[in-house]
């Protein structure tokens, strides 16, 4: 019944969505738990402003069901339930990141579970289907007792003040300001760049740790995330210059000389795998937009640790699809098995399968 329901509610939420903006001041202003007031809209006289609507809305509540795409396994929604405000069900799309709070990181939405308490800054618009509907910006997870969890904005208007690094931010659709200074720390988003104060334009998406001991707002810590044109990659394939611009961030890469294959695919040019330079004709040619394998993405990794040496091939066997490791990459997925940059708990390995942003940065991860 409760799947046929959210099948129902599903393509209800579509048909709405292709004209909310349209239908927000007659229809969805009226009964939107994120919208103040109701029929709000259509009581305002001709010639009164509309109150705007703030860029998000917060939900807390616990798991009750993930919902995955049969074919890819990825998270389509999450049908969610609160003493508070009831039943909802909210979309995970390219542009919804996932946080931890605790650790002023991203999280991994593999480890969804039910039951899970969540904290979800959504869309304020709503279909207005049972249950209601919208749009998941941010998840919001692992938020420490007694803790404001991670405060999901956009920017409005950045004010630089006297001392360096100092600056008051708007946002939310001018309902915030906090101010940030040289103690606030910066960090990106499921990538290893350096981000800044500077980074902060107007219509920036950022997570917000607030100082809980500041009198007024400040921010602690903010996490620049990626810009509103731009999906978050967790769940589309990464390409080769995406993948070393994770790995690298800013470090120096090395000095694309000659035709090597490493050298020439970290400074974003085109390179012949090391199968295509042994004698294929040239089949086998990667360019900066090229998707990045799991081997490929070990053979990077390896040769940025150093290329050591490794003889623990046996122990790739006990994937059962081994025989399609290519033998250039060999080495480095035994590297990456010792190192566990790989999963070695599986009997699958994937090494011809395009790379998500997310199983990029899980890799990433191991080594740091």
């Amino acid at each position: 019944m409760k799947k046929h329901l959210l099948r129902q509610s599903l393509c209800l939420f579509l048909a709405l969505s292709l004209g909310c903006a349209a239908a927000l001041p007659a229809s969805a202003a009226g009964k939107s738990a994120t919208v103040a007031g109701k029929g709000a809209a259509a009581d305002k006289k001709a010639d009164e402003p509309i109150a705007q609507l703030p860029a998000s809305a917060l939900y807390y509540g616990a798991v009750k069901e993930v919902i995955r795409d049969k074919e890819s396994g990825n998270i389509q929604s999450l049908y969610l339930s609160s003493e508070q405000r009831g039943d909802y069900v909210m979309h995970i799309s390219e542009k919804t990141v996932w946080i931890d709070s605790g650790n002023r990181s991203a999280s991994n939405p593999s480890s969804l579970a039910e039951g899970e308490q969540i904290y979800i800054f959504h869309s304020p618009i709503a279909t207005l289907s049972l249950p209601p509907q919208s749009a998941a910006f941010a998840v919001v997870r692992n938020i420490p007792q007694d803790a404001r969890c991670a405060q999901y904005l956009e920017v409005d208007e950045i004010k630089l003040q006297g001392a360096k690094g100092s600056a008051s931010v708007t946002a939310n659709n001018k309902t915030e300001t906090f101010a940030v200074d040289g103690d606030t720390t910066f960090s990106p988003y499921l990538t290893r760049n350096i981000v800044t104060l500077d980074n902060l334009k107007k219509g920036s998406r950022i997570m917000v740790w607030y100082d809980e001991s500041s009198k007024s707002p400040r921010a602690d810590h903010i996490m620049v995330l990626p810009g509103e044109a731009e999906s978050t990659g967790q769940t589309a394939a990464l390409t080769c210059s995406e993948f070393v611009g994770m790995l690298y961030g800013d470090e120096k890469r090395p000095d694309a000389e000659g035709d090597a294959f490493y050298q020439r695919l970290t400074q974003g040019k085109s390179a012949y795998t090391p199968a295509a330079q042994a004698g294929k004709n040239g089949k086998g040619s990667l360019t900066a937009e090229s998707p990045v394998t799991r081997e490929l993405a070990a053979l990077i990794m390896w040769r940025k640790a150093g290329s050591p040496a490794q003889t623990a091939y046996r122990k790739l066997s006990q994937y059962s699809d081994s025989r399609e490791i290519s033998s250039f990459a060999r080495q480095a997925l035994a590297w990456a098995y010792q190192n566990k940059v790989i999963d070695t708990e599986t009997n699958i390995l994937g090494p011809q399968d395009p790379l998500t942003r997310e199983q990029a940065a899980e890799m990433i991860a191991a080594i740091s």
